[in-house]
């Protein structure tokens, strides 16, 4: 009956015109707890994203550190090495004496000599070892170049386990001068209220203020407010006068809400068109 226009046939002081439309619906309201849940999610993106980074950039520090370890242990491996390879030779210098005297009491002047190149053999490898064990215990003597040393980890080794943790899952605020100084501010802030550094009411204390806590849920909208905008939105327009001729008329417009519950009443749309008239004549109703 979408922009019907009825008649009414009963004679009325002022003829009642019914009109009856079709009120559009309002739009669906947008779900909040949608928005909210997306804004936790791509939050939690963000989280994931910068715990992330945190672990890989923990992980290539852990290289470095395990790298330049392994470089020290090396050269100190590499030294008892050459000051073993110097015992061995010492020793097999010391058999070669030994044989060579032996060789000379028994007239074997071949074997003699064979031994004493031997010998000779030994004594430029000892030479070389020497030199090489030399210059080893002089570059020890060289600290070696530390490790490019990561800022998150400087930091977090002069901090407490639980404050570490926490600067390791934050690190932007250690590497970024203008976040830092916000975090300064914000645990001079926590303490000054008197609240214990370390303690969760201290991190949720810190976090608020640094706006990294995750948005609370939005409290759902009262259901009758809801109800009342709803209405509001629903609301038939005012009825217009319409003239004809001498006479004059009354526009009553309908809407489906109206339209429905005459249907319920057992009504036809002009006769609750009458009804809703006379209320409003007589002041019952607006």
């Amino acid at each position: 009956m979408d922009n019907e226009e009825v008649t009414l046939e009963e004679k009325v002081e002022e003829p009642v015109e019914v009109v009856v439309e079709e009120t559009p619906a309002p739009p669906a309201p947008e779900p909040e707890e949608d928005v909210q849940q997306t804004l936790l999610q791509l939050r939690k993106q963000l989280e994931d994203a910068r715990n992330a980074q945190a672990q890989a950039e923990q992980e290539r520090y852990q290289a470095q550190q395990q790298a330049y370890q392994a470089r020290i242990e090396t050269k100190d491996t590499n030294l008892q090495l050459v000051i073993n390879a110097i015992q061995t030779v010492k020793t097999n210098t010391d058999i070669l004496e030994s044989h060579y005297a032996e060789a000379m009491s028994a007239g074997d002047y071949n074997r003699a000599a064979q031994i004493q190149r031997e010998m000779a053999n030994n004594e430029a490898k000892l030479l070389q070892l020497e030199n090489g064990k030399a210059a080893m215990e002089e570059e020890a003597k060289r600290p070696a170049a530390p490790p490019p040393l990561d800022p998150v980890e400087a930091l977090a080794s002069q901090l407490t386990p639980r404050s570490a943790e926490w600067i390791r899952r934050h690190p932007q605020f250690v590497r970024d001068q203008r976040l830092f100084k916000q975090m300064e501010a914000a645990h001079t802030l926590a303490v000054s209220r008197g609240i214990q550094a370390d303690t969760d009411e201290y991190f949720a204390d810190v976090e608020s203020t640094l706006r990294i806590q995750p948005p609370k849920p939005a409290e759902p909208e009262d259901p009758m407010e809801y109800t009342a905008k709803v209405t509001q939105r629903r609301a038939a327009p005012p009825a217009a006068p319409v003239s004809r001729g001498e006479s004059r008329s009354t526009v009553v417009r309908l809407s489906s809400e109206e339209r429905e519950i005459a249907q319920m009443m057992k009504m036809t749309p002009e006769e609750y068109a009458k009804n809703k008239t006379a209320l409003q004549r007589a002041g019952k109703i607006k």
